[in-house]
């Protein structure tokens, strides 16, 4: 699992063939995945009754919808109708209180993959499946 590979150096300091040193005229500002899913509908049910987000209907499409996405926070997830690719897709999402947001999950009955657990590489993490079988692994860095 790629839930046990260290982090602690992701705000280490550019070096001098990072594009960060660099001046440009543009941004980049987050990404979200975009999931295939056989019911756009029913993966935004349990990311919303399982998960705890809140579904976005300004992003659905088609009725029944054949896109849509739900939203918890900074934490975005879009769904396109489609046959299931979860094989080599872990996504990565950080969480502030990971503790009470894991006792909360426990109570809706997720499928837990790996216990809630820290690390001596500094992040604390537990990992689920959805419904689909995508991998999210939860982490907080435990480096203050």
């Amino acid at each position: 699992s790629l839930s046990g590979r260290p982090l602690k150096n992701r705000q280490a300091e550019p070096d001098e063939g990072n594009h960060e040193s660099m001046e440009r005229p543009y941004k980049l500002n987050h990404c979200f995945p975009m999931l295939f899913v056989p019911d756009v509908t029913e993966a935004q049910n349990f990311y919303r009754d399982r998960l705890g987000f809140d579904v976005v209907p300004a992003w659905n499409y088609g009725e029944p919808p054949i896109y849509g996405g739900v939203m918890l926070d900074g934490t975005i997830f879009h769904f396109a109708e489609g046959e299931p690719e979860p094989k080599g897709v872990h996504i990565l999402v950080y969480v502030k209180g990971i503790s009470a947001y894991y006792d909360v999950l426990q109570r809706t009955n997720v499928e837990i993959e790996s216990e809630l657990e820290s690390h001596d590489y500094g992040e604390t993490q537990f990992t689920i499946k959805d419904l689909n079988g995508y991998t999210i692994c939860f982490t907080e860095s435990t480096d203050s």
